[in-house]
């Protein structure tokens, strides 16, 4: 049976600075080295996650090792852009 992979451990998928989105390709096997790879990378947060499409899922990692769900992401990106 084929074993997902553990993300914390990936170093790969985070990055050195700003912020990555990260791909899930649900149609590849889960042991396969491109089941989970960096989409983009970027310096500022003010990019959108793709939209969700069937087979695939979307996150977002940054420098500081947090992970952010489509959803958790939306509201990070209010409250950095908020001048409080």
């Amino acid at each position: 049976m084929a074993q997902y992979p553990d993300l914390a451990e990936l170093d790969k998928l985070w990055p050195d600075e700003g912020y990555a989105v990260i791909i899930a390709d649900q149609f590849k096997p889960p042991d396969s080295d491109d089941f989970v790879n960096v989409l983009s990378q970027f310096n500022n947060p003010d990019f959108e996650v793709p939209s969700p499409k069937p087979g695939y899922s979307y996150w977002v990692h940054d420098a500081d090792g947090n992970s952010y769900s489509r959803e958790t992401w939306q509201k990070y990106k209010q409250k950095v852009g908020d001048p409080d």
